[in-house]
């Protein structure tokens, strides 16, 4: 509830050559945090955890960051 929203103003301004292995790995750690609070014995993709959990992963998240900062700066 309170995690991306504050991860938002910073994946705004993110860049570098290692951005997609961070965020690949940060998408990890927040997916693993969920399956061992819910004592999942299955092993899911992210995409599926984030589905079922009903948030955006980071990298997810970045990418429409990123596109919405574009229209932004168009207008």
């Amino acid at each position: 509830m309170f995690l991306l929203p504050k991860l938002e103003l910073a994946l705004r301004y993110i860049t570098g050559p290692q951005v997609n292995t961070w965020l690949q790995s940060y998408d990890t750690t927040l997916v693993g945090c969920i399956r061992h609070a819910i004592a999942s014995p299955l092993r899911l993709s992210h995409a599926a955890v984030a589905l079922a959990v009903g948030f955006l992963l980071p990298s997810t998240l970045e990418v429409a960051i990123k596109v919405s900062e574009l229209f932004i700066r168009r207008t």
